[in-house]
């Protein structure tokens, strides 16, 4: 058996510190949580967390089944959580790290100035099979963040359990040439969610080509719950049919990476990630209906169900005068002031808290 060493508290953050003999790592615990489960499986988890293991193949994510699952209420409702989803980690016994150095994948990423103007940032790298401690740290943070929203609450919006995060001191991830970070390491990181399997079904899967408009309805409730998230002053970033569950007294969202505090922006620049991560919802949704190509399922349908949902209105007038990819065009050049569209001015209002008449 895996034995833990001592706890200990490191800079105020990790308090478990382990892998005496094997690999070395760091935790932080959210400790309301994590002292639920028992101590088998806190046991079973470091020993994961210290191991070398098989991980299923482009994965990062490994899922430790717990031997005693712990319920956890939100709100009314009482949710068990049987499995643990460590994410960020990808061992294997044949290959003592992945990610090696220079395999992550480039990505492109968004940011907004205190103007509105939308910035796109030059390409970067993640590391591949694996995550950026700091990516790990920002996850967990704002996973933490959704999970205790009143607001989210009330509307039956709910994450992941935010259990823990922490990174491997000794494995760094050294960035290639084609990042802004050429040349810098940085720890590999991981986060630990809570999870129960059945909400954890995405809703991408097999519903799509089979029941076009049931996945349609089911994508007006992704509308409703970007708005609870922004409601909540919490920008997404990449929410999609593949990133939430829908049920009929619960949505789970999942996948907060690149997530984002609006608390304390200018209105501007507020109003310009929100307008993101509808465009960015809406346009999913639509290039996934095209690939259906169902001929019941009319041009731009898809992006106005997304906006229907958001607005609890009826957006046909709005989108046929004013589609998505025009008013996205504008705003990457435009300052938000200068703006007067009423797509815009809705989110302006949802923004300030009013109604979107």
């Amino acid at each position: 058996m895996y034995m833990r060493s001592k706890v200990i508290s490191i800079s105020n953050e990790f308090t478990i510190s382990g892998g005496k003999g094997l690999r070395s790592f760091q935790l932080a615990t959210e400790s309301n949580y994590y002292n639920m489960l028992s101590e088998v499986d806190q046991e079973r988890l470091l020993e994961l967390l210290a191991t070398d293991h098989k991980q299923i193949e482009n994965s990062r994510t490994c899922t430790l089944t717990l031997k005693n699952p712990i319920f956890v209420d939100y709100g009314n409702i009482t949710v068990r959580i049987s499995e643990l989803s460590i994410k960020g980690i990808r061992f294997d016994s044949n290959e003592v790290l992945v990610p090696h150095t220079g395999r992550g994948a480039v990505i492109n990423s968004y940011s907004a100035d205190e103007n509105g103007k939308l910035i796109e940032k030059l390409a970067t790298t993640t590391p591949n099979g694996a995550a950026l401690f700091s990516e790990a740290r920002d996850e967990f943070h704002m996973t933490k963040i959704a999970h205790e929203s009143d607001i989210l609450l009330d509307n039956k919006v709910f994450t992941k359990i935010p259990i823990g995060y922490g990174k491997y001191p000794n494995i760094n991830y050294i960035f290639p040439n084609n990042s802004l970070r050429a040349g810098e390491e940085e720890n590999v990181g991981f986060i630990i969610f809570g999870v129960n399997p059945i909400l954890n079904i995405r809703t991408e899967k097999g519903v799509v080509a089979s029941l076009p408009k049931a996945y349609l309805a089911e994508m007006r409730e992704l509308g409703s719950t970007l708005r609870s998230l922004h409601e909540a002053n919490i920008y997404h970033s990449s929410l999609h049919g593949g990133n939430i569950f829908i049920a009929p007294q619960i949505r789970v969202v999942h996948d907060l990476p690149d997530s984002i505090d609006l608390s304390n922006m200018s209105m501007a620049q507020k109003t310009t990630y929100m307008f993101r991560d509808l465009f960015y919802a809406a346009s999913k949704v639509e290039s996934v209906m095209r690939e259906v190509d169902d001929k019941r399922i009319a041009k731009n349908e898809g992006e106005r169900t997304v906006l229907d949902g958001y607005f609890g209105v009826d957006t046909a007038e709005i989108f046929d005068h004013y589609q998505l990819n025009f008013l996205f065009t504008f705003l990457q050049s435009v300052p938000f002031e200068t703006l007067n569209y009423p797509l815009l001015e809705m989110l302006k209002s949802v923004a300030c808290g009013l109604p979107t008449h």
